[in-house]
């Protein structure tokens, strides 16, 4: 079985929505699996579901923004999770019944992640007969695949879970590194967009460091870059992975594929290198 950590905005307005959706289609998902959520101990009588496999969990430690830090979400859900599996997951995204198929896929350790398909969806999902065969033929008509940066889920064994750097939640560079650091260790990352997972569509408002000399994760994006401490071309996507889901089964990527990603990552990004050390 598995267990689902993640860290919640505050139930309010379109987020209480959003993530209502998003935890749901887990429980529906993923009979019997197990939640770990870190949110406010007052936010617990909005949860609009059955909470008996929900943990909570309200002592979250932030940065001086008030941002959440993945360093104590990470060690506290290896301490309080019951299962080999571990699945940190936005608390955003829908996933759907076919998400069972990659708890069982014959290996010790690996890591799972993959694009995300975004969408604006801003009513209450109705868990009916055929709910996920309508969303998710609503999300390919009316949705958008994610670039490869778009990860939002990240599948893993206990055993092979790292030891997560204090980066902020939410502020960019801790997918590459993480993605960095189960191919460092030599555990298969394995791309996993061909399952479905819907991203619910929202503003970025929240983020309070945002200036005029910054994008819209904020300085806190630029502090975490500091953290992760990656080479140009040790910046790494789902894409690059050596293997990916098909049919139910692990593929290795043929070579010249992984040849093509191997000259973007080096050759490109070597040559934009040059040009802008040319402009100065």
């Amino acid at each position: 079985m598995v267990t689902f950590f993640s860290i919640p905005k505050k139930f309010e307005g379109l987020y209480e929505t959003i993530q209502t959706n998003a935890i749901l289609s887990w429980i529906e998902s993923v009979p019997n699996c197990e939640i770990i959520l870190f949110i406010d101990d007052s936010e617990k009588g909005k949860l609009k579901f059955n909470q008996e496999n929900v943990i909570i969990v309200d002592d979250n430690k932030t940065n001086n923004y008030g941002t959440p830090l993945l360093s104590y979400i990470w060690t506290k859900a290896y301490e309080l999770s019951s299962n080999n599996h571990l699945c940190f997951i936005n608390s955003d995204i829908i996933i759907f019944p076919e998400f069972n198929r990659i708890l069982n896929i014959g290996i010790s350790s690996y890591l799972i992640a993959g694009r995300r398909w975004d969408l604006d969806f801003k009513e209450l999902v109705k868990f009916e007969s055929n709910w996920d065969n309508n969303l998710i033929k609503k999300a390919k008509s009316e949705g958008l695949l994610h670039q490869e940066t778009g990860v939002d889920y990240f599948l893993f064994t206990k055993n092979s879970m790292p030891k997560m750097p204090n980066f902020a939640i939410g502020r960019g560079w801790w997918d590459n590194w993480l993605l960095y650091n189960f191919g460092k260790r030599g555990i298969p990352v394995i791309d996993g967009t061909e399952l479905i997972t819907v991203h619910q569509n929202h503003d970025y408002s929240h983020i309070k460091s945002v200036t005029k000399e910054t994008n819209h994760k904020g300085l806190e994006r630029i502090e975490n870059g500091k953290i992760a401490n990656l080479s140009y071309y040790n910046i790494i996507y789902i894409s690059d992975s050596k293997y990916f889901l098909c049919n139910n089964e692990i593929i290795k990527r043929p070579f010249f594929y992984r040849l093509k990603r191997l000259l973007i990552r080096y050759g490109v990004r070597t040559f934009s290198k040059f040009i802008q050390k040319l402009k100065f």
